[in-house]
């Protein structure tokens, strides 16, 4: 097709009109605009137990393009997909595009497991693309109410692979609130921001990481290589952030494993229960494993292991090889799991610091294992205070 709606196209968008697939194959499907097999202006879309595979579009929605977008009084749009399969689709336009598999504007956007006969199928994308935001999803629905609801998702190979606003390997959305439970991203990456996800949204109100896992994931030119947020409140808790990195010099840069923030004081991030390894950044920008630019980051019963597997590589940051924080206040401890204090540990970070802070009220740093090829403490103002209780250090190479 030329227009919209490669295979199907339901041009109905009032609230009574409703889209529903279950057990349909779409393969290599195409259509010069929006969804390279779909296109839906419904009220209501349900995808479930379908496969797409090879389908293009020339704008958004390689696969699925699903756009109501405003709600009637109360009533909010929504796309829900379960249990579904994308390969290889993708959203080829250079300028207004995106969601190489999936493009939605409606109100709340839910993908997950499909259940039946005590069986869960997951969700899954593979190998898709786009050249700007969302390599397999983009969610674009910044309004009050607005939710991106991934759970048991699995992301694999998925990226862009433009230059300008080509963010969010596997997923990118500027929704109000954003969860992510149980999803597996690997092997993803972007052109600017966020190699795997990108929250990208400074009113937003919540990222919200679960239980996921991000391997092999970067950021090509901007920072955070697994996961970044700007939201104004972020917790990410249970997550791996596996060989993960952002290989960017322009701008800030930085944050292998995890960006947040946008240097201003709207932000407060806790990181708990974490498990950061083999994450670096290029060695002329900061934070190995975070990179950190706003109000407040608590770094609770996390474990940061700077070892890296990548060849050649022989650093985690030019400054911060574990954490990099540019202001406010920033604290590192341990949390209490199934009655026991686990304690943060970062161990093994190469080249200047551990943690580096440069704007700061205070650090405060405790019940925390250090053990780094090289480490110190550093904030080039003096209006700070580092605060250290029951911590370990277990290094003489003190810089």
């Amino acid at each position: 097709a030329g227009g919209q709606g490669g295979a199907i196209r339901h041009n109905k968008d009032t609230v009574d009109a409703s889209t529903e697939l279950t057990h349909c194959s779409f393969d290599s499907c195409t259509a010069g605009s929006n969804g390279g097999a779909v296109s839906t202006a419904a009220f209501e879309t349900k995808v479930i137990s379908s496969e797409f595979k090879a389908c293009t579009a020339g704008a958004y929605g390689g696969g699925l393009y699903s756009a109501k977008g405003d709600k009637n009084e109360d009533l909010m749009p929504s796309t829900t997909i379960e249990g579904c399969a994308f390969t290889e689709c993708q959203s080829t336009g250079t300028s207004n595009s995106g969601g190489g598999a999936v493009y939605s504007s409606n109100y709340i956007l839910t993908i997950k497991d499909h259940e039946a006969d005590g069986v869960a199928t997951h969700t899954t994308f593979t190998d898709c693309a786009s050249k700007m935001q969302g390599g397999a999803v983009y969610h674009n629905k910044d309004a009050s109410g607005s939710a991106t609801k991934l759970t048991n998702c699995i992301f694999d190979g998925c990226y862009t692979d433009g230059t300008n606003s080509s963010h969010g390997g596997a997923l990118y959305t500027t929704a109000m609130e954003m969860r992510l439970t149980g999803c597996q991203v690997q092997n993803c990456h972007a052109g600017q921001w966020g190699g795997g996800v990108n929250h990208s949204n400074s009113s937003a109100e919540l990222t919200h990481v679960e239980n996921c896992q991000f391997i092999n994931c970067y950021a090509n030119a901007r920072e955070g290589g697994g996961l970044r947020s700007n939201a104004r409140s972020a917790t990410v808790t249970g997550v791996t952030f596996t060989n993960c990195h952002s290989d960017g010099t322009a701008g800030t840069g930085g944050g292998g494993g995890f960006s947040y923030g946008e240097d201003n004081d709207n932000g407060e991030a806790t990181v708990s229960n974490c498990t950061f390894t083999g994450c670096y950044c290029h060695e002329t920008k900061n934070g190995g494993a975070i990179l950190f630019r706003t109000k407040a980051l608590s770094v609770l019963g996390t474990t940061i292991d700077g070892t890296i597997s990548a060849s050649g590589v022989n650093y985690n940051a030019n400054n911060g090889g574990g954490i990099y924080s540019s202001r406010g206040e920033v604290t590192i401890g341990d949390l209490e799991v199934d009655g026991t204090a686990k304690r943060s540990v970062i161990k093994n970070c190469n080249f200047n610091a551990f943690i580096k802070h440069i704007i700061s009220v205070s650090h405060r740093v405790y019940n925390c294992l250090t053990q780094c090829l090289r480490w110190k403490l550093v904030n080039i103002f003096s209006d700070y205070t580092f605060y250290f209780h029951s911590c370990m250090k277990i290094s003489e190479n003190k810089l």
